[in-house]
């Protein structure tokens, strides 16, 4: 029965509306934006290599749950100037989905503000594995099937806004499927739907210092909807000690999927380790042991200007 249960659900994501690309549904976002915002591209002004790994569903036996597995790259190019670069690889099931995606994101300063405009542009491409077709419950014949076997591939872009406060109140917003084109030769229908400024992301923080006891707190919210997933809102705390090299937190998350999680994490040096682990509040999650996810990042420091011979003081 739970066989039959999990193929009805990857039926539903895979013929959802236009065989649209639903994006990972990262949990670690409040301490790397860039996942989720591409204005957030080079905003720390150092060159990031970043790894993600998430894996939903744990321990759910008859099928394959949903796993994720991000590389990203983000650094300021040029003083005002952010490049960035991500491939995104998610599987549910016989249902897989891979991302390419390039970012730009162009900062300044407003008094007291540090603001950035990106935006991204994407590639994506969703398959069923040929396994797929060896499914019992498979149709023979069925043209919906042996199209997406082959792969429909999409355009796409994204628009995202970011700024922060005297490094305390952060603002973002992120605006996907802006474009949404299809640039395969599938026969499957496309949807007429106008999806620009139909689905958001937007977060909303605060970071609170402690300064006697070297320890900020930082409440957040992240309001979102996201194409062919349920409108969810996360309620995330976060403590740092000692500049960051002990990091805890927790978030509560309501909605159609809502849950509850924690996350850990240590900085050492310009390297970063982060884990987190939700459970959702909800009757499936009697068949799963809840969702992993682990971030490592690495901090490249950006080469210092080099000082010119008129610049030297002979005093």
């Amino acid at each position: 029965m739970k066989k039959f249960i999990y193929l009805i659900l990857i039926l539903l994501l895979v013929v959802a509306k236009s065989w649209s690309q639903d994006r990972s549904r990262y949990a670690q976002y409040q301490l790397y934006p860039v996942l989720i915002n591409p204005a957030y591209t080079g905003f720390s002004g150092d060159h990031n290599l970043l790894f993600n790994y998430r894996s939903s569903w744990a321990g759910f036996d008859n099928g394959n749950p949903p796993k994720d597995v991000t590389f990203s790259y983000d650094g300021k190019v040029l003083d005002r100037v952010g490049l960035g670069a991500m491939l995104v690889s998610q599987q549910i099931g016989s249902l897989q989905n891979y991302r390419a995606q390039l970012s730009y994101a162009y900062g300044f300063e407003a008094g007291d503000f540090d603001l950035s405009v990106g935006l991204s542009t994407e590639f994506l491409q969703t398959r069923l594995s040929n396994k797929a077709i060896l499914d019992p419950f498979y149709d023979p014949g069925d043209p919906l099937f042996e199209e997406a076997v082959d792969g429909l591939q999409f355009f796409d872009a994204t628009l995202g806004f970011y700024t922060e406060y005297q490094d305390k109140l952060l603002v973002g917003l992120t605006v996907p499927n802006l474009i949404r084109l299809r640039v395969d030769q599938a026969q499957v229908p496309a949807t007429t739907e106008s999806t620009a400024l139909k689905y958001f992301a937007l977060q909303l923080g605060y970071r609170f210092m402690v300064e006697n006891y070297n320890f900020k707190v930082e409440p957040s919210l992240l309001v979102r909807r996201l194409r062919d997933a349920p409108f969810q809102t996360d309620f995330n705390l976060n403590l740092a000690f000692l500049e960051d090299q002990l990091i805890g937190g927790l978030v509560y998350s309501i909605g159609t999927t809502s849950k509850v999680g924690f996350l850990i994490g240590t900085r050492i040096n310009n390297l970063r380790l982060s884990y987190s682990y939700d459970i959702g509040l909800i009757d499936f999650q009697q068949y799963n042991n809840g969702s992993h996810e682990i971030t490592v990042g690495l901090k490249i420091d950006r080469k210092p200007r080099r000082v010119k011979l008129e610049e030297v003081d002979p005093n």
